[in-house]
């Protein structure tokens, strides 16, 4: 009976860590950008700025290169996609036309092209027409999760980078005090 609540509370505590992985992700990220981005901080501290001065200075920074990539990164990579997704019936097409497909020998030209044909005609099907609206529903989806999972990591990262130097002293103040200054050190 005994063992048997341990492995009922086992999964309880699984299952329950399983549903917050997601969340643990988030904070597992915005620390790990809180913790790139605290020696610059430090160094504008260093040269007499406060540190929510600084603190708004770098995220401002790294904001402006988040957008600048949103902006003339992303939009051609998309486009190019778009192409890709466009041209891609035509392509399957002009493989047959292609010189390699020339230098194949009959009976492999023979399997390809019936490949071919039965890609073309995949693409050409209304249930594959509606998985891939599916795939892009689907796609949409996850960008408005990401779009909101940004916005979660944003905020955790301020919040972790303002408050660093206390979560610092709370993790010296777990060590023996006769190990803390080699831990200040290392960290």
């Amino acid at each position: 009976f005994v063992a048997t609540l341990g492995v009922l509370g086992a999964l309880v505590i699984g299952s329950g860590i399983a549903s917050i992985t997601t969340i643990i992700i988030y904070i597992v990220l915005a620390l790990f950008v809180a913790l790139a981005l605290d020696p610059i901080v430090r160094v504008l501290e260093r040269r007499g700025m406060k540190r929510g001065a600084g603190i708004g200075i770098v995220f401002g920074a790294f904001a402006l290169l988040a957008v600048l990539f949103f902006v003339f990164v992303l939009p051609p990579i998309l486009s190019q996609v778009g192409a890709f997704v466009r041209n891609l019936p035509e392509a399957v097409l002009g493989v047959v036309d292609s010189p390699w497909f020339a230098a194949l020998p009959p009976d492999l030209q023979d399997a390809v092209a019936a490949g071919l044909d039965e890609l073309s005609a995949a693409l050409s099907r209304p249930e594959t027409i509606a998985a891939i609206g599916g795939g892009a529903l689907a796609l949409g989806i996850g960008m408005v999760s990401a779009i909101s999972a940004g916005f979660i990591v944003v905020a955790l990262t301020l919040y972790f980078l303002s408050s660093l130097t206390g979560m610092k002293q709370a993790l010296y103040s777990l060590a023996p005090a006769h190990d803390r200054p080699t831990l200040t050190d290392m960290t």
